[in-house]
């Protein structure tokens, strides 16, 4: 076995769907078998702490050594990954909280160990808005350690233990769509078009001080919970909402590129649209807080990381022009998505059967998964980078 490989961390897509597969399937099976107890907090762990952990592993360490033109990594960083992410179901499946914090933790730590740590080494330079994905990697990492402390019972500040549930259920994620996204997604969505705006250049400076901005909402948040003060949740989406459209509409201005015949452009410049609504409904009617962070959830947490994982992989699977071909199938995948947000949302707006909805939602995000496999599927494992 070579002692360096070249992109072995693809395998973590397919890894991360089954993560998916798990926590939307719990709803099917708890509506057709309710004496197996509610499955909302496995649902809910298994998404953020597997699901979204293990695609942002995935891509980040297939991403950054070619954006950043660094060396492969060390084959045994990629076994020590696979082992965390094989061993974190079980842990949740289980509901052992010790064994579950202590993974998340080990994971953080192996990505800055082999990770973060080699970005001084880079021969390329390291793009300002990924100052997001430095913050949202390090407040993961203090979170990780807030949320290891207070399962083996530690005595955990509450309001600290608070903050670091809140963020990251809602904001670890989205900074690092925030970060990576709004230089990424905009690029790809230029290379499709003749006519492209250019990046507006914004000092490191700011974008530092816009990420603690985007940390200081959470407190907001904090707040909020702690107090019963829907305020302070109106407060926390305005100033979230603010930065995600100054990022991506006034930095990125994904906006201002004609998005012509290529459907996966449209459906990214949807999704970000779709992530902006579902930050701005909470300003309007916070009561309603968690079918709002539904809509985020699904669209951007799931939709767009689809999208940007489908061009990851087709790119570095050497079938580049594969990802803009695909209308049937990425039209298809938004459809069912779109269904999917629109049942996990309808209980919260309408009475209904809401476990039937959540059964309905899971069943359409189940078929987008599916359709999304049959396409992309061999390019988990197929190589053939593209030219540093």
């Amino acid at each position: 076995m070579p002692k360096q490989i070249k992109e072995p961390y693809r395998i973590f897509f397919p890894i991360g769907l089954l993560y998916v597969i798990l926590g939307i399937g719990v709803w099917v099976s708890f509506y057709f078998s309710p004496e197996r107890g509610y499955p909302g907090i496995f649902h809910a762990n298994i998404l953020i702490r597997g699901f979204m952990l293990c695609f942002t592993i995935g891509f980040l360490c297939t991403m950054l050594p070619v954006r950043l033109e660094l060396k492969p990594l060390p084959y045994s960083q990629f076994l020590v990954f696979l082992f965390f992410f094989l061993s974190l179901p079980l842990a949740l499946l289980f509901n052992n909280q010790k064994w579950s914090a202590s993974l998340v933790l080990a994971i953080f730590v192996n990505f800055f160990i082999f990770g973060i740590s080699r970005i001084p080494y880079r021969k390329a330079p390291l793009p300002d808005p990924f100052i997001f994905l430095l913050g949202s990697m390090l407040m993961g990492m203090f979170v990780s350690i807030v949320l290891f402390l207070n399962a083996f019972e530690f005595d955990v500040n509450d309001y600290i233990l608070n903050y670091s549930n809140i963020f990251m259920n809602h904001g670890f994620m989205l900074m690092l769509i925030m970060g990576i996204g709004s230089h990424l997604i905009g690029r790809i969505m230029k290379k499709e078009n003749l006519s492209l705006p250019e990046e507006k250049k914004l000092s490191i400076l700011l974008y530092s001080c816009l990420a603690l901005v985007f940390l200081l909402s959470f407190a907001l948040d904090t707040l909020a919970k702690i107090e019963d003060k829907s305020s302070y949740t109106r407060i926390a989406y305005l100033v979230r909402s603010c930065l995600f459209g100054f990022l991506f509409c006034i930095n990125s201005r994904i906006n201002e590129i004609p998005r012509g015949k290529d459907v996966n452009s449209k459906l990214l410049w949807l999704c970000v649209w779709i992530i902006q609504l579902g930050l701005i409904l909470p300003i309007i009617d916070p009561s309603r807080l968690l079918a709002w962070q539904h809509i985020v959830f699904i669209s951007g947490y799931t939709w767009i990381t689809l999208i940007i994982a489908s061009r990851v992989l087709t790119l570095h699977g050497g079938a580049p022009m594969l990802w803009n071909n695909e209308k049937i199938i990425a039209y298809l995948i938004a459809i069912c998505i779109l269904l999917s947000i629109l049942h996990r949302v309808l209980p919260d707006l309408i009475l209904c059967d809401r476990w039937f909805q959540f059964t309905l939602a899971s069943l359409y995000l189940l078929i987008a998964l599916i359709l999304f496999i049959f396409r992309y599927g061999k390019y988990f494992y197929k190589n053939n980078s593209p030219a540093q």
